[in-house]
Formats: structure tokens, C-alpha cells, sequence
């Protein structure tokens, strides 16, 4: 009996003459590297393998390469667009480069569909809002959590009132003096604890945040969506 789950193709390239070999995102096994054979033939198949896409999938195998046994539309794609379009591209990459393979996480593929459906027509204030919360959550289920609700030396509750300095080998607190360029507000570590972003400050200093906190685990090889986004963003403002 197959092993059915629902599932997302976050990239994929061709594989010998009519196969491709895919990596998915599963709500069961987590991130998985797969053989599809005989894609290139199968009816209505350039369709259904794309990103975006919500499958049911099973696969046969143990090995860092598995063989995919069923798949099929689990239902309608979510249609991304421009810069959300992007950001689509940019979470699967992250995914990709964070998550070790067979490595179950289910409240990620939850968070993964909560964020795919915000892009379809997010404003940009709330395209940026939804990025932060998902690295957020990336990292915590990476096993890199950050701790957002406590002075990192005092261990008192973080002040909405104060500044705070962020050090990923130790976290967040506050001293004297903070130079103004390191300076991140209690009320933004509390937002982005709360996932309540929406001043532009907060937005701002989260990014700042989750960018300095995942760049510790990416290897040192640059994100190819994040230096496309950044390309088609700089092409808008021109």
C-alpha cells in the first residue's frame, strides 16, 4: 500500500532522456531528492511539475535518491506574480539549503502553505511581513530559534521601551550604549515574536534579524532567487 502525502516541488531539473529528478517538500518526510520517470512523456505533465503546485505524492526508497511511485493534483496551484512570484522562489531555496533530507517538519509545511497563500496577492507591506514570520519559523525548525522575549543576560522579559543589540551566539540585550546602526527596538522583538509586523521601522530591523540569524547557516554560496528579487526590484525603481 502506498504511503500518500501532500507534497510541493521546489526545484527540479531534467534527468537522462524522458526523467527529472525533483526536490520536494513534504508534509510527512520533510525535504526529499526524487527520480520521476518518464516525466517528459506523461500528458499534462510540464503543468503539474512546478513549483507552487499542491501534490500527493508517495515514494519508494531509503537513499538521499528516491523513486516517486505516485503522484498527482491535490488541488489548484497558487498563481504567484512578480515579485511574490520571486519570494516563492526564494522560500524554496531556503528550504532547500536549510533542511537535511528525510528530515520530517510538519508545522513547517503548515507555515510553507500559510505563506504560499499571503503571496498571492500580498501588498508589499504584507509580502515583507509574511517573508520575516517564515524565516522566523525556518529557524526555529532548523533548531536555530531565536529568542525573541528575553534579554539574553538578564533573562528579563524584553522592554518595548528599550534597545537591544543582537549577537546569533547569544541572542538579544541591552546595554548602555548601543551604536545607533546595531540599535534594534523592544517593540520589534516583540513583533516579530508575536507576528504582529507592521510599521515600516519594525519591518526594517526584522529583516536586519532574520538575515543576519540564517546567514550563519547558509553556506557561503549566494541565494540565486534572492539575487534575482534584488535585480528585479532595482529594475522597478528605475
Amino acid at each position: 500500500m502506498l504511503s500518500l502525502q501532500s507534497a510541493y516541488i521546489l526545484h527540479q531539473r531534467p534527468y537522462r532522456e524522458t526523467s527529472i529528478i525533483a526536490e520536494f517538500f513534504g508534509e510527512v518526510s520533510g525535504r526529499f531528492v526524487a527520480i520521476i520517470k518518464g516525466a517528459k512523456r506523461r500528458k499534462g505533465a510540464k503543468a503539474l511539475l512546478q513549483p507552487f503546485v499542491p501534490l500527493v505524492t508517495a515514494f519508494r526508497g531509503k537513499t538521499e535518491l528516491v523513486n516517486i511511485t505516485h503522484l498527482e493534483l491535490r488541488q489548484q496551484p497558487w498563481r504567484l506574480k512578480g515579485i511574490n512570484l520571486l519570494s516563492g522562489f526564494y522560500i524554496n531555496e531556503l528550504i532547500i539549503r536549510m533542511l537535511k533530507n528525510l528530515d520530517a517538519h510538519p508545522k513547517l509545511f503548515i507555515y510553507y502553505e500559510n505563506v504560499l497563500a499571503k503571496l498571492v496577492d500580498a501588498s508589499p507591506t504584507c509580502l515583507q511581513a509574511a517573508l520575516r514570520v517564515f524565516e522566523k519559523n525556518l529557524l526555529i525548525e532548523a533548531g536555530y530559534g531565536l529568542n525573541l522575549s528575553r534579554d539574553a543576560k538578564t533573562g528579563l522579559v524584553i522592554d518595548p521601551n528599550k534597545t537591544y543589540i543582537f549577537e546569533p551566539e547569544l541572542g538579544f540585550y541591552t546595554m548602555q550604549f548601543i551604536p545607533p546602526e546595531q540599535a534594534l527596538q523592544g517593540t520589534t522583538l516583540l513583533a516579530l515574536h508575536e507576528d504582529t509586523l507592521h510599521s515600516a521601522q519594525a519591518l526594517r530591523e526584522a529583516k536586519i534579524i532574520t538575515r543576519f540569524a540564517l546567514a550563519r547557516y547558509l553556506s557561503t554560496k549566494p541565494l540565486h532567487s534572492k539575487a534575482l528579487l534584488q535585480a528585479l526590484i532595482k529594475r522597478k525603481s528605475l
